[in-house]
């Protein structure tokens, strides 16, 4: 900027010395308005860098045990055994005896519940495991019992059927 003195002084000098002088100070001005700008530009910046930082939340310092660095670690495996659930004789004793009396088509639609719930989640539990596995035990014997004359059934095509749950269950167990 020019100072109201220095302006004066600029009027008292010829026309070709005051643009000379003029145009120093207007190159003088946009260097020092660059400046600002690129001033301005990093504060900003850092304001935000700031913010930034200010929303960072510091981890919590946490006693380490050096002895437990060194202990074995557990595998996947004996994580799964320590904390699997376990299903008593007696309620897979009761489950068995509910499919003696199930007839087959319910135990095939069961069956196809269950493949399609485990399709949806991606996994199987514990108890759809042993359901299946007792499912697949009945039909089995269904199966045997039908070889040898010893199992009836009021059902035109229960071989079928029989054969339709235990594909399906084989497919589910494979899993």
């Amino acid at each position: 900027m020019v100072k109201d003195d220095k302006v004066e002084d600029l009027k008292n000098l010829s026309p070709e010395e005051r643009i000379r002088r003029l145009r120093r100070i207007e190159e003088k001005n946009k260097e020092e308005i660059e400046q600002a700008q690129k001033l301005i530009k990093e504060s900003e910046d850092e304001i935000k860098i700031e913010e930034k930082l200010q929303r960072v939340e510091v981890p919590q310092n946490e006693e380490v045990n050096v002895r437990e660095l060194f202990q074995p670690e557990e595998n996947l495996e004996q994580t799964v055994e320590r904390e699997q659930p376990q299903v008593s004789e007696e309620e897979i004793r009761q489950q068995q005896e509910y499919l003696r009396e199930t007839p087959t088509q319910q135990i095939e639609q069961r069956a196809e519940y269950l493949q399609q719930r485990i399709q949806e989640t991606g996994n199987i539990s514990n108890e759809q495991r042993n359901e299946i596995s007792s499912m697949y035990q009945e039909i089995r014997q269904r199966e045997d019992g039908l070889k040898q004359g010893t199992y009836k059934s009021s059902t035109r095509n229960i071989e079928e059927q029989i054969s339709m749950t235990k594909r399906i269950l084989s497919d589910i167990y494979r899993r």
